[in-house]
């Protein structure tokens, strides 16, 4: 009779499916109660977004599966006995935690960085009583089952082991899931707001500042869902898919990384045939240099384009990796800045014109906006930009074509008239006229949003080149770390 209990359990364990009913909806308004339209809104964990209509209202009304995102599952669960058996097919890390139907935590262990293969923890060592119903909150790399662990009989005089059944949680209970989910409103003209959620059903009304979507320059930051857990990623090499093929990246995490410190994250772009070793080596445009100069918490992270190109799936590629690295590291949401020279560049330009609700600020070190995949439309919302150019460019020229806006200054130009800057009569902004490189400030900007334009004389020759007369070091980076530490 204990074995076929036994087995029911196993098989009950191994074929439920782990599904989440989400019947969630409200009002977005601001602070003047009028309703704003156009609002992303996102439930964070779940992947799920909706955009408010004239009314402000939002909903969702679905059944998904809680291991999103993904739709394979990494790894494999099932209890034997006590013994709570975990197979990793990749790499990850492992969190086991066990409560009371109150909610009280008894008894909690993670194996970080676990390697592919087997692993074991035993549900009833060091945690007291022994009997009774528990919940079981395990977290599997970027997968999480809640499910409870029922104590079927008592132990006997010989001590013999107590056989378990187990049933997923259709409704996790009180602490075990007070973190379930977070809405996040993001709306032009307003601050971010984050919203924590101890349940995906329920209206839940959310009212949003006025001023700019982040909160002002040096706002306190907005953790990500990955804030407060073990370290879900290790720095090198990785894959990911995107765009249905494997893709390359490069994350580079400080070994001093703390989970309940917000992370800045540069999301930092190679040049024409380059890749995302070469970013590594050059310490990403010297900018982990610089954030170690400074004991700045920052994340970097280097993708490798398609044949060492980039193009319209590698807009993807972004939102793939940003929304990854915010699972699984504690990242400032308020703070995903972007950076690339040449094709790398014109890629975070790209970036620019229609990821204005994810990326804070970028940095583009002789762009160009023709010869690369744009969206049409692109978003004429503000985003800070900083560019660095060379006015004798010969590949990614200052001014390509002006009957068709095709050049540096343009990218400029735009910028500024997209974040409200006052802009010199005949758009004739200054530029380097003499001596070191210059940079030009444009002047009433929207608040949170400037533009600056550095130029010097040079040509198209590697940001390791940007250097003034007899300078031994490139000015690049310094001057990036400035215009990024603003925020």
């Amino acid at each position: 009779m204990r074995n076929n209990l036994a087995k029911l359990a196993v098989l009950l364990f191994l074929t439920a499916v782990a599904a989440q009913s989400v019947k969630l909806s409200g009002k977005i308004s601001n602070d003047s109660d009028q309703a704003v339209t156009g609002a992303v809104v996102e439930l964070v964990k779940l992947g799920l977004k909706d955009t408010t209509g004239a009314d402000g209202m939002y909903a969702f009304d679905q059944t998904v599966d809680v291991n999103r995102p993904g739709s394979l599952r990494k790894s494999c669960t099932m209890i034997v006995g006590s013994m709570l058996r975990i197979r990793l097919n990749v790499s990850g890390t492992i969190e086991v935690r066990m409560y009371d139907l109150h909610g009280n935590m008894l008894k909690r262990s993670s194996i970080p960085n676990a390697t592919a293969g087997f692993h074991t923890c035993n549900l009833d060592e060091g945690a007291a009583p022994p009997c009774g119903m528990r919940i079981i909150h395990a977290s599997i790399g970027d997968e999480t089952l809640i499910f409870r662990y029922l104590a079927m009989g008592s132990r006997g005089a010989s001590g013999s082991s107590m056989t378990k059944a187990v049933s997923i949680v259709e409704a996790p209970l009180s602490k075990a899931a007070a973190d379930v989910d977070s809405l996040r409103v993001t709306a032009a003209g307003y601050a971010v707001k984050t919203v924590g959620l101890s349940s995906c059903s329920g209206t839940v009304n959310v009212t949003l500042q006025t001023g700019d979507r982040w909160g002002g320059l040096k706002n306190p930051p907005i953790k990500s869902a990955g804030c407060g857990k073990p370290q879900g990623i290790t720095s090198g090499k990785k894959t990911i898919r995107s765009g249905g093929r494997d893709r390359e990246y490069i994350i580079d995490i400080p070994t001093n990384y703390d989970p309940n410190t917000a992370h800045r994250f540069f999301y930092v772009s190679h040049w024409i045939n380059g890749n995302a070793d070469a970013m590594a080596k050059n310490n990403y445009y010297g900018l982990k240099t610089e954030a170690n100069k400074a004991k700045i918490p920052a994340v970097f992270v280097a993708a490798s384009g398609l044949n060492g190109s980039w193009g319209q799936v590698d807009h993807a590629l972004f939102d793939d990796i940003l929304a990854y690295a915010e699972n699984n590291l504690c990242i400032d949401i308020t703070r995903v800045f972007a950076i690339g020279y040449s094709f790398g560049g014109m890629y975070t330009y790209s970036l620019s014109t229609n990821h204005q609700d994810k990326i804070r600020a970028c940095v583009g070190i002789a762009p160009a906006n023709y010869n690369i995949w744009l969206p049409n439309p692109k978003l004429k919302e503000p985003i800070a930009w900083m560019q660095i150019h060379g006015l004798q460019d010969e590949t990614c020229r200052w001014i390509n074509n002006a009957s068709r806006n095709e050049g540096g200054k343009y990218i400029a130009l735009e910028k500024a008239r997209n974040n409200g800057c006052d802009i010199p009569g005949d758009d004739d902004f200054p530029v380097w006229q003499s001596g070191p490189h210059f940079c030009y400030e444009f002047e009433g900007c929207d608040e949170g949003y400037p533009v600056r334009i550095c130029t010097n004389n040079g040509t198209h020759s590697g940001a390791e080149k940007y250097k003034d007369p007899g300078a031994s070091s490139t000015w690049v980076p310094p001057e990036s770390r400035e215009f990024f530490m603003q925020f």
